[in-house]
């Protein structure tokens, strides 16, 4: 449907091998893209800007789509992951400081209060088909070069900004001077006096994601807990840098 709309910068659902049920899952048939030798990275500059203009063209043309995807309720699930992590409090604590899990988790509840009482500003904007798993691992470069989006299993019914902050909550660990230099990529300009994307990009939400996931398995250990302890000083710059812009917004 969407290369029927205009966006070929995906794949292909061949429709001469059925999809077939296995085991409650559901298989079907799509093109194979041979992959590039350099692989698709939010750490380069260049990649980063080429993946969300890809986000915006398929923005673009999924608003002119009619099927009946589920709505998508940002705030619900950031108030699950949040529930979730200080359930796992104790497990945290074996790796982690005491003091370092209440900071995150004082974040994650003042970025909540301040999202809640400013999402209606997101209702402005028309809603589109959005991907919904903005990973690096979802944007494909095939080997001509050609950048292409894939695994459209969380789509759901939204305004394009949910995309953008998924986006640039990504990109931004890779960013110096985040909360300044966010805002100069074309499309999140729009959002840097908007309260509610200031708010949700101080919730953490890959942390207690992560760290949700490590208490069914502990494979990732190391890595979560780098982003955690190593990364904490880092990300308390940036995000007390946008509270003062927040502050400054909420006096005018």
């Amino acid at each position: 449907m969407l290369k029927q709309k205009g966006f070929h910068q995906t794949y292909y659902i061949h429709q001469n091998l059925m999809p077939f049920q296995f085991k409650g899952k559901w298989y079907g048939s799509m093109d194979y893209f041979q992959p590039n030798k350099k692989k698709f990275r939010f750490s380069n500059h260049k990649d980063r800007l080429e993946g969300i203009q890809l986000l915006e063209s398929f923005h673009d043309v999924s608003e002119h789509l009619s099927i009946n995807a589920p709505v998508f309720n940002q705030l619900k699930k950031w108030k699950e992951r949040l529930s979730l992590f200080k359930k796992n409090f104790s497990y945290v604590r074996q790796y982690v400081s005491e003091d370092t899990i209440k900071e995150w988790i004082r974040w994650g509840e003042w970025a909540l209060e301040g999202f809640e009482k400013n999402q209606s500003l997101w209702n402005e904007e028309k809603k589109v088909i959005i991907h919904g798993d903005c990973a690096h691992h979802n944007f494909l470069r095939r080997a001509d070069g050609t950048l292409t989006l894939i695994d459209f299993d969380l789509m759901a019914s939204a305004p394009r900004c949910i995309d953008y902050l998924q986006y640039a909550n990504r990109i931004s660990h890779h960013l110096e001077d985040a909360a300044t230099t966010l805002w100069e990529v074309p499309q999140l300009q729009r959002y840097q006096s908007d309260l509610a994307f200031l708010y949700a990009l101080t919730y953490p939400t890959d942390i207690f994601r992560e760290w949700n996931r490590l208490n069914k398995s502990s494979s990732q250990l190391h890595s979560v807990w780098k982003m955690t302890v190593e990364g904490f000083s880092e990300r308390m710059q940036m995000n007390e840098k946008l509270e003062k812009k927040i502050s400054s917004l909420n006096r005018k």
